[in-house]
């Protein structure tokens, strides 16, 4: 009787052992899964909230970003272009160090073998009277003599800042068998570690009261 009582003992003691086991072993397994699963999260939620915190609305980390202004009416064709040290739609992330950049707008013309957008000079192309304006705080044109016009800009740390500029096109554009376009591009200077932005509009005409597919606000 006493040897079954020992035995019986001795069980329940071996079976409580490899239990506590197992439950250790589990908890070490989940432990590391869970750690693992913050590091990824906190990897995902990083790159995700903070983003390329140098955008704009309209301009993009591509040669051959094409957007298209509409004319309507007498109206010339225009553009809002804004620059922001933050990602889009998401102003309470801006960046914390101050962002020096220069923007830059000139005539390019589509080399369909290359399939590019190169800018074209004084001897290239028939600019004949295709005139641009950038503005800001002032106006600069561009036109078959003043083929590239620049501005310096700057935006603000640690708080959602943005330049807006507005781009016109004349009515010339509107004809796209001229192969003249605008290219805007966005560059930081200094030690800014964003990329460069850009865009090349072309204008195309538009009844009244039609709705514009894009628009540069």
């Amino acid at each position: 009787m006493k040897k079954k009582r020992s035995t019986a003992f001795k069980i329940m003691i071996f079976a409580l052992i490899t239990s506590f086991s197992l439950v250790l072993i589990l908890s070490s397994i989940s432990l590391a899964v869970y750690t693992k699963s913050l590091s990824v999260q906190r990897t995902i939620s990083t790159y995700g909230s903070n983003g390329d915190r140098f955008s704009s609305n309209v301009l993009a980390k591509s040669d051959s970003n094409l957007k298209t202004v509409y004319k309507t009416g007498s109206a010339p064709a225009s553009a809002i272009i804004t620059i922001c040290n933050y990602e889009q739609s998401k102003q309470s992330l801006p960046y914390d160090k101050d962002i020096s950049y220069t923007i830059t707008a000139c005539f390019v013309e589509y080399d369909s073998v290359g399939k590019k957008y190169n800018e074209l000079g004084a001897l290239t192309g028939d600019l004949g009277s295709f005139t641009a304006t950038i503005k800001k705080s002032s106006s600069t044109v561009i036109n078959s003599e003043n083929l590239r016009a620049s501005f310096s800009g700057s935006l603000g740390k640690n708080a959602a800042n943005y330049d807006a500029y507005v781009l016109t096109l004349d009515d010339n554009f509107v004809d796209t068998t001229k192969n003249v376009y605008v290219k805007v591009t966005a560059s930081p200077t200094g030690s800014t570690p964003f990329s460069t932005l850009s865009a090349v509009f072309q204008v195309k005409s538009r009844s009244e009261g039609a709705e514009n597919s894009w628009v540069g606000s």
